[in-house]
């Protein structure tokens, strides 16, 4: 009986952490993956650059988005 009890505890305390880390892990990269699938679905479809950072800077956060004008000065 007391394996049992010490198994339920390790895996209430330290397994379903983990389980919920990957979980968000995996969300994460589904989301990236979407992000990348909508660009170069709009890359083939032949849209306007401009056009395509736009919907894809849509999903970002203001703090991180990607602005081509300031990356094409250099």
């Amino acid at each position: 009986m007391n394996t049992t009890l010490y198994g339920e505890l390790f895996a209430r305390m330290i397994l379903i952490f983990a389980a919920n880390k990957l979980q968000q892990r995996e969300e994460i990269l589904c989301f990236r993956h979407e992000i990348v699938i909508i660009g170069f679905a709009l890359f083939a479809e032949k849209r306007n650059p401009r056009y395509i950072e736009d919907r894809v800077n849509s999903f970002h956060d203001s703090a991180i988005r990607f602005n081509i004008g300031q990356h094409m000065k250099r």
